[in-house]
C-alpha cells in the first residue's frame, strides 16, 4: 500500500475519461485514475480469477465433463457457462447466464 501511494503523481482526477494520473516506479504500472489509497476502513478478500468467455471454447459433454483432444472426458474436471465452446466467431449476448446455471447445475450433480 506505501508502495503504491507514493507511486501515485499529483493531479486532477476525472472518472469520465482517461485522466493520466498514472503511477511512476511501479510495476505493473497504472496509466489513469491512479489515486492514492489512504483513507480506511480497508477489507481484503481472496478472488480467483476465471475466464469470462472463449470463442471456440473448452469442449465438454452433456454431462458437463471437460473432453480430451480424443474425446474421453478428463477424470473430475467439468465446465460451464461461457468457456464452454458453443460461440464461434459470434458472441450471442445475454446466453452466457442460464447456460452457465443449467450446465453449472450438471457439473455440481456429478461430484
Amino acid at each position: 500500500m506505501e508502495q503504491y501511494n507514493a507511486a501515485c503523481q499529483p493531479g486532477d482526477f476525472h472518472a469520465e475519461y482517461p485522466d493520466g494520473l498514472r503511477t511512476h516506479g511501479l510495476t505493473p504500472r497504472k496509466s489513469n485514475w491512479a489515486r492514492p489509497i489512504d483513507t480506511g476502513p480497508f477489507h481484503a478478500y481472496p478472488l480467483i480469477s476465471s475466464s469470462i468467455i472463449t470463442l471456440g471454447g473448452i469442449k465438454t459433454d452433456a454431462s458437463a465433463r471437460v473432453l480430451n483432444t480424443e474425446g474421453d472426458p478428463i477424470p473430475n474436471l467439468y465446465a460451464a457457462g461461457a468457456v464452454v465452446g458453443m460461440f464461434y466467431r459470434k458472441y450471442a449476448a445475454a446466453t452466457s447466464v442460464l447456460r452457465g446455471a443449467v450446465f453449472g447445475r450438471i457439473a455440481g450433480a456429478q461430484v
